[in-house]
């Protein structure tokens, strides 16, 4: 028999009536929803951090126009930048100790 026409079980030596599903497992982390922020909710965080709007966006991982767009409500936030914010609100310390320092070095 070629390895062509070799059954993957047959390589594994396992019969095939011996492989099971196994049952569900619960999740190690559970991820939280994405809560919905709009326009005014980014203004309202980034000034409670009294940063620029360059530096928010640095923070956010977008473009300094995208976040104007988001405060202003010409655009939707995208999901990853409602995420982010959820995160930066959040997360108060963290984000002043380890990346708002740096944004100003």
């Amino acid at each position: 028999m070629s390895i062509e026409e070799t059954d993957i079980f047959d390589l594994m030596d396992v019969p095939v009536e011996d492989i099971t599903v196994e049952q569900k497992k619960e999740p190690k982390y559970e991820v939280p929803a994405v809560r919905e922020y709009d326009g005014k909710d980014f203004l309202r965080v980034r000034q409670s951090y009294q940063l620029s709007q360059s530096k928010f966006a640095a923070l956010l991982g977008v473009k300094r126009n995208t976040l104007s767009g988001y405060e202003n409500e010409a655009k939707p936030p995208s999901t990853i930048a409602k995420r982010m914010l959820g995160i930066i609100e959040e997360h108060p310390d963290f984000i002043r100790t380890f990346y708002i320092q740096k944004l100003e070095d």
